[in-house]
């Protein structure tokens, strides 16, 4: 396994496709092909040779990525189906289970009354995390029915996928499994198929030069991020009232997405490479593509390391930006001035008027709207599916009574008050949670 600082830096900064914010006035529909092709050579740069060089073999089948986008909307709204009568806990382990799709097959099929002894040992083999060991005893004991239901709905998508790519050579097929695995990489190829399609062909005419150009890229940006991180970190470290509170913002960010916070170490074991089921999708009310829970508490780049030291090791990512700039950051006034001086006095040093992090093009939302809200084109792998409902719809952190009054803002079909209390939200469909089942 990577280190946790590089692993997760890899899947953090590449949480969004960005692209450098044009009027459409001032610019060639030509000019904002090359702009946006550009964008997602950025978007793929940050992966290995091996998953950049599988990602363009990838591209050179335009028509099975179609088709798999098509099997994943099938798979992923039927499975919505079957579990949006639970309350959001249940409908948790559901999700939680489907990380481990031949796991979830093998509880799915067992003989009825296997003992938890037996049950809780299966779970342990494969990662002994209690929300796994909570979700697949309660759902074999008390949900079978929709548990088979919603393997059935995964088998029958992988077998899809199997007998899809049957037909192609053997490093198509390769590189498509190993993709099969990396859904956030997928979801990006099936959303822009465009882009896709143009990158496959220009690969097609000189693979060399693609190669050469992501290798390339690969070096910039991680001397960018290097070169920037420490700009970050320095600003932090002179602000320590900004620092515990980024510590503390770190704790509730984690803490409403579900998962424990400080993050495991030592004899705990975490499996960040179990991401949610590409088929059946990551859960809907995370604001953001969150396709590996595992790394979830670490969404602002902060964890206590060996002997409760505070370290930041990355830039926030995008699910942690926009829940900050979203309303938290009423909560946190020192970070939020923080933040405030470095997207205004340091950030311009590295980043001029392009944003190219999530959390740059978050902040230039927020602190510029009418430059931030064009400096991104899109999310990576954000999609209107998903984005029915977000974790909280009154959020309060824990008892905090240290408020900082903003200015109102009104923003991608969010309102939030400037005052301190919870804010509003609007402009989602799908509505919230359903009562039903117990």
């Amino acid at each position: 396994m990577k280190p946790l600082h590089l692993f997760a830096t890899v899947l953090l900064s590449a949480a969004s496709l960005t692209g450098y914010g044009q009027d459409d006035q001032m610019v060639s529909n030509t000019q904002q092909n090359i702009v946006t092709d550009q964008s997602l050579l950025k978007a793929i740069a940050p992966y290995n040779d091996d998953v950049r060089n599988d990602i363009l073999v990838a591209t050179q089948y335009p028509d099975v990525l179609t088709k798999l986008a098509q099997i994943r909307e099938k798979s992923s709204s039927e499975f919505q189906q079957i579990i949006q009568n639970y309350p959001q806990k249940k409908q948790s382990w559901f999700y939680e289970i489907s990380r481990y799709p031949d796991l979830m097959h093998r509880l799915a099929t067992l003989p009825r009354k296997t003992s938890r002894e037996v049950i809780d040992g299966m779970l342990a083999n494969v990662n002994p995390s209690p929300e796994l060991k909570d979700a697949g005893w309660k759902l074999y004991n008390s949900h079978h029915n929709d548990l088979v239901k919603v393997d059935n709905l995964n088998e029958e998508a992988r077998t899809s996928f199997q007998s899809m790519i049957a037909a192609l050579d053997p490093d198509a097929q390769q590189a498509f499994k190993t993709l099969e695995e990396m859904p956030d990489v997928l979801s990006l190829l099936n959303d822009h198929s465009d882009l896709v399609t143009r990158l496959g062909e220009r690969f097609k005419d000189n693979p060399a030069e693609v190669r050469d150009d992501l290798a390339m890229l690969n070096d910039q940006i991680e001397s960018q991020n290097k070169e920037e991180l420490a700009a970050y970190q320095d600003e932090l470290k002179q602000n320590p009232q900004a620092m515990q509170e980024l510590s503390q913002a770190s704790q509730e960010y984690a803490t409403q997405g579900g998962y424990s916070y400080p993050a495991p170490t030592g004899d705990k074991v975490v499996n960040y490479g179990s991401p949610y089921s590409y088929w059946l999708g990551y859960p809907y009310w995370y604001g953001s593509p969150m396709w590996y829970p595992g790394l979830y508490g670490y969404g602002s780049g902060f964890y206590f390391g060996l002997g409760g030291y505070p370290m930041v090791y990355a830039m926030p990512s995008l699910g942690f930006s926009r829940w900050f700039f979203g309303g938290a950051y009423r909560y946190y006034p020192h970070l939020y001035r923080q933040y405030d001086h470095y997207y205004r006095t340091i950030a311009p040093r590295h980043y001029g008027y392009s944003p190219r992090t999530a959390f740059i093009g978050s902040a230039a939302r927020h602190f510029n709207p009418a430059v931030g809200n064009r400096s991104y084109l899109f999310d990576r792998g954000q999609s209107l599916r998903y984005s029915r409902s977000v974790p909280s719809q009154n959020y309060r952190p824990m008892n905090r009574s240290n408020t900082y009054s903003a200015p109102s803002r009104s923003f991608s079909g969010r309102t939030f008050n400037g005052g301190g209390g919870g804010f509003s939200r609007g402009g989602f469909s799908g509505g919230g949670f359903r009562g039903g089942r117990r």
